[in-house]
């Protein structure tokens, strides 16, 4: 009995030992990318026939450490415009990431999933746009032009993907990443009623319904990286 304590004890010790030593050994470990693409996102709750909104480019940069041989921890910056209709929307955002690597590797390749929690900036520049206006009740609406004002807003986001890179010459590499992020918390007025004001000649202040909730959006991105 007092035998197969003492060799529980030993490899107790010895499992804690390479556990506290392996990250520390990673902790040196480290890793950045810059990367550009294309992003997609996709808006709900939007009025009778709004429009959804179309590609456009995107921006991303992101460095994280090891904290463990196949696990890392970072944060990310992010940014993307998309249109709808004749409104854009520029978003900024940035926030926690963790990284998870695939435990198969090849000399040059490696892959990753990742995740995250994030908070993004909305800014809607002001356009001219069409609508139907009417002077009163007797005179049916015209097409008129009109100048609808900028506005702001903010929500959160949980980013999640799957990445690869490829080796080039030490250190750096080829990075693509293709993933999703969710949003919610939706604030601002981009987001919430009354919606944004608009104005034409002639008339009096009047309001749009808002546009919709950037509730999902997709990604694909391709940069360099550097750091193992």
């Amino acid at each position: 009995m007092k035998r197969s304590l003492l060799l529980f004890a030993f490899a107790v010790g010895a499992l804690s030992l390479l556990v506290c030593e392996r990250p520390a050994a990673a902790q040196v470990k480290w890793d950045a990318s810059a990367q550009v693409g294309v992003a997609k996102r996709f808006i709900f709750h939007r009025p009778q026939g709004g429009p959804d909104a179309g590609f456009g480019p995107a921006l991303q940069l992101d460095g994280h450490v090891a904290v463990l041989p196949l696990l890392r921890v970072g944060a990310y910056l992010s940014g993307d415009i998309t249109s709808a209709g004749p409104a854009t929307r520029q978003m900024v955002g940035g926030g926690a990431r963790v990284v998870g690597i695939a435990p198969w590797r090849t000399a040059n390749v490696h892959a990753w999933l990742f995740a995250g929690f994030g908070y993004s900036l909305v800014f809607a520049p002001s356009y001219h746009t069409t609508v139907s206006l009417s002077p009163d009740d007797s005179t049916p609406p015209t097409p008129t032009d009109a100048l609808v004002s900028q506005a702001g807003g903010s929500f959160y986001e949980v980013p999640f993907g799957v990445g690869v890179a490829y080796a080039l010459r030490p250190p750096f590499e080829l990075v693509a990443e293709l993933g999703g992020r969710v949003g919610f918390g939706f604030s601002g007025s981009v987001y919430e009623d009354p919606g944004r004001a608009f104005f034409a000649p002639g008339y009096l202040e009047n309001r749009l319904l808002p546009a919709g909730n950037d509730a999902f959006s997709t990604f694909l991105t391709v940069g360099i990286g550097f750091g193992r």
